[in-house]
């Protein structure tokens, strides 16, 4: 209803986008949620199997995979982050099942499931999300308390910044490794990086000399951590950055009014601040009127 009005979309909706960019950034991450997403339905869908996961898991239940909620899919990571040899014994529980209790559809799909969690690019993806998740709900969880202001929320997203840009590093990715191998011991899996099987493309002839191909990254290790671990991290702090520009655009005119410390302007100061937001309320209405004839 006002002409001046500023548009500022939510942030916590805004820390939501940024992690549905960076799941949907690699097959490996696409391919990973939707597992999570199919263990849960295999388990829910029947009461009887419901059942065996609560056997397996009595203090911790598997969560649905939230389809607005990204921030809140820390929930149904958690159980596969520090119960996974758990999750997989119950799978293995109906899969080897021998008797009439379960149909071969079932069991199949059991066997099927028990083998993409005994994988150890899916245990490192676990640990790796599990580390971006829990950062971003306990941010957005700030943010959507009605007496944060526009500065603190900016001061927030800056240490997650600082936070994914620490991640950011060859150690890090070592320590990933190391948590990943503890899992993978109990579930008896190899703490490598098997060569993966990939669609070969038509090698097409040259013209000249010069034209040659990219350099392929021949070391599974390497190229997981260029290809996943640091593409995801890349994307997460690359949406970061280009969802807030608006919010820390709004901070710069409206900050000095709503961070609390109104009082301890100069006056040059205070008076420099209140020029530039009224040079900013007169564009805005400019701009409303023109798009209004």
């Amino acid at each position: 209803m006002n002409n001046r009005a500023f548009y500022v979309p939510c942030s916590a909706h805004s820390l939501n986008l940024v992690v549905n960019d960076a799941a949907n950034i690699t097959h490996d991450t696409v391919n990973f949620f939707n597992l999570i997403r199919e263990i849960y339905v295999f388990f829910s869908s029947s009461t009887k199997r419901w059942s065996i996961i609560c056997k397996h898991l009595p203090d911790l239940k598997l969560k649905a995979l939230s389809a607005t909620r990204w921030s809140s899919r820390i929930d149904a990571v958690k159980p596969l982050r520090y119960h996974l040899e758990k999750i997989f014994d119950a799978l293995l529980e109906i899969s080897d099942n021998n008797s009439s209790e379960w149909d071969c559809t079932t069991t199949h799909k059991a066997h099927s499931l028990a083998l993409n969690i005994q994988n150890y690019r899916f245990i490192c993806l676990v640990v790796i999300w599990f580390d971006i998740l829990n950062e971003i709900n306990a941010i957005s969880k700030m943010m959507q308390n009605p007496t944060i202001n526009t500065q603190i929320c900016i001061n927030l997203l800056n240490k997650l910044i600082h936070k994914f840009t620490e991640y950011h590093t060859d150690e890090h990715f070592e320590r990933v490794l190391e948590e990943a191998t503890t899992v993978a011991r109990e579930l008896n899996v190899d703490a490598d990086f098997p060569p993966i099987d990939t669609v070969r493309p038509r090698r097409k002839p040259t013209q000249f000399q010069y034209e040659q191909s990219d350099e392929v990254l021949l070391d599974p290790k390497t190229k997981y951590k260029v290809d996943v671990f640091f593409r995801i991290l890349d994307q997460t702090l690359t949406s970061l950055k280009r969802r807030f520009d608006e919010l820390e655009t709004f901070t710069d005119v409206f900050g000095f009014i709503t961070n609390n410390n109104l009082f301890s302007y100069s006056k040059d100061d205070l008076m420099k601040h209140c020029k530039d937001l009224n040079v900013k309320l007169k564009i805005v209405q400019v701009v409303t009127q023109i798009l209004t004839v």
